[in-house]
């Protein structure tokens, strides 16, 4: 027995001859077997990324790494927030970063979040500890992802 091809598959393609896109076929794909997706992209043009190295002597840890945790709580409600990491270097364990990505510009992300009223406890006993304290501002150029 063999395989007829000469008969014609039916078209996806539009009137104009164009062949809809992979993401337009998924979509309505999901549509035609009635699964309730919502699209959820959000743009990230304006993803700034914060990264903050601390250096700070073992007896005040506990105090920080407790003082952070406080603001944390406020921060992941934060609508434009993204995801945060804290980590201590393997090797000098008096020096840890701390990693934020946010979906804010450099200027309303200093207006808006570096003006919240939980962050002050926080940014006094920087002071008051004379922890050193090294913050950067970064913009994402590319993205991975594990597969």
């Amino acid at each position: 027995m063999f395989l007829d091809i000469s008969r014609q598959r039916p078209s996806i393609a539009d009137s104009s001859g164009q062949l809809p896109s992979r993401r337009e076929m998924i979509f309505g794909a999901l549509a035609t077997v009635g699964v309730g997706y919502i699209k959820q992209e959000k743009s990230m043009a304006n993803k700034l990324t914060l990264v903050v190295r601390f250096r700070i002597p073992e007896p005040q840890k506990q105090m920080f790494l407790a003082k952070l945790r406080d603001v944390f709580t406020h921060i992941v409600k934060e609508e434009n927030f993204v995801e945060a990491s804290l980590v201590e270097d393997m090797r000098d364990p008096e020096s840890i970063l701390n990693y934020e990505v946010w979906d804010e510009t450099p200027d309303s992300f200093m207006k808006s979040q570096m003006t919240r009223p939980y962050r002050a406890d926080f940014e006094q006993m920087i002071a008051d500890l004379k922890i050193e304290r090294t913050p950067a501002l970064y913009s994402t150029i590319e993205d991975w992802k594990r597969a």
